[in-house]
């Protein structure tokens, strides 16, 4: 699989940044070997990191210790706190709830909910949500209500083929009614991976935001100098200039 060239998390929430987003929390569900993009973008922040894999914990504790006030928390997000058996690939990459057995080795884990985080240790808002939880992305979101009512910006990792691995993961248009109904929308599109044989899209790094956020407040599509210019410019295309 291969990146589209020209986007990146990083080039994303530098652009979220420059347009006034100010986040107090971060949250980095699905943490790994840690995701350089998210971090250092945004001043004066605390993190949250969350992650089931314990192979991860080298990565998370050299952010804590970088970022004082900063969390790891080592368990899977979840609409509901408890334990569940987690499938484990033996590269330790895609780790899910919802991967068949014969995909990896089973460990149960400890699950969390981001609201339950937030209240823990006192995280204030307002956030930023950054989720990379194989298709598990609804069930997380189930659990973060609170946190979603305060939350500025989220980007998710949506599969364009959940529908055909017939495993439970999100898909896209549910994610995107979900969300609407919480009154996220679409604002920008952080990544876009396709398969290397045939370059089908086969998963993207979505950027949500509020619908009444300041982020959208002015509707124009140009600046009133750049509108002016591109409408004397398509006049002219018409021979009327």
């Amino acid at each position: 699989m291969r990146s589209e060239p020209g986007l990146s998390k990083s080039a994303s929430l530098a652009r979220l940044r420059d347009a006034g987003l100010s986040p107090r929390t971060v949250f980095d569900v699905g943490v790994a070997t840690g995701t350089p993009d998210l971090y250092g973008v945004f001043e004066d922040v605390r993190y949250a990191l969350i992650e089931p894999l314990l192979e991860s914990k080298p990565f998370m504790d050299r952010l804590v210790e970088a970022h004082p006030g900063s969390v790891a928390i080592h368990a899977a997000a979840g609409a509901a706190a408890g334990e569940a058996t987690i499938v484990v690939p033996s590269n330790l990459s895609g780790s899910s709830f919802l991967l068949k057995p014969k995909s990896g080795v089973q460990r149960t884990v400890p699950v969390v909910t981001l609201d339950e985080v937030a209240r823990a240790h006192a995280l204030p808002g307002p956030y930023l949500l950054k989720l990379d939880v194989q298709g598990y992305e609804l069930e997380v979101l189930a659990g973060a209500e609170q946190v979603l009512a305060q939350t500025g910006a989220l980007i998710a990792e949506v599969s364009l083929w959940s529908d055909r691995k017939g495993l439970g993961m999100a898909q896209l248009l549910p994610m995107l009614t979900w969300l609407g109904e919480r009154g996220l929308v679409l604002y920008d599109i952080a990544a876009i991976v396709r398969r290397d044989f045939d370059d089908a899209i086969t998963e993207m790094d979505l950027v949500f935001v509020p619908a009444a956020s300041p982020l959208r407040a002015d509707s124009r599509y140009k600046r009133t100098g750049e509108l002016e210019s591109s409408i004397a410019k398509r006049r002219r295309s018409f021979g009327l200039e």
